[in-house]
């Protein structure tokens, strides 16, 4: 599918799928599978499974799976479960398993795999976490940064410069 500005269903969009400003799936059980590709956002009633570029954001209200790009945020209310890389924010309101990078804020509720980010904030780390400021309130895993906090770790190891583990 190409749409010179927009690139809309009520359902599903599946296969190669570019637009130059908004590719969007607005049913709430409709899925973008394949390659998606939009000038400015791509978005999902359900999820988004495949590979998603979005010029601004990439974001669903339950999942993402595979590699979302956005230029200011990838997001969803659900799972992510892949790799997923913007300039300002990751937001993933339950489970993120694999890879983030962002230059910004990275939040999820359980993250599992390798974060990269300014600002990461989890309730649950398994994993290594890279940040100038790392939060979480129980880390099984690493954090390196410049502050990291591990809420799960005894009294006067709970904030550590530099490094910080738990296992």
């Amino acid at each position: 599918s190409i749409g010179g500005l927009f690139l809309g269903s009520g359902g599903n969009i599946n296969g190669l799928s570019i637009s130059g400003l908004i590719t969007m799936a607005e049913n709430e059980k409709s899925v973008i599978s394949g390659i998606a590709i939009s000038g400015i956002g791509i978005f999902a009633g359900k999820a988004i499974n495949g590979l998603a570029i979005g010029g601004l954001g990439v974001g669903s209200n339950e999942n993402i799976m595979g590699l979302g790009i956005g230029g200011l945020g990838v997001g969803t209310d659900g799972n992510i479960t892949g790799i997923a890389s913007s300039l300002a924010c990751i937001f993933c309101k339950k489970n993120f398993q694999g890879i983030a990078v962002t230059g910004g804020y990275l939040k999820s509720e359980m993250f599992q795999g390798v974060a990269i980010a300014g600002y990461a904030k989890t309730n649950q780390m398994y994993g290594l976490s890279i940040a100038l400021y790392n939060r979480t309130k129980e880390l099984h895993g690493v954090q390196l940064g410049l502050l990291n906090y591990a809420e799960n770790n005894p009294r006067g190891f709970r904030m550590l410069p530099f490094l910080n583990l738990h296992f």
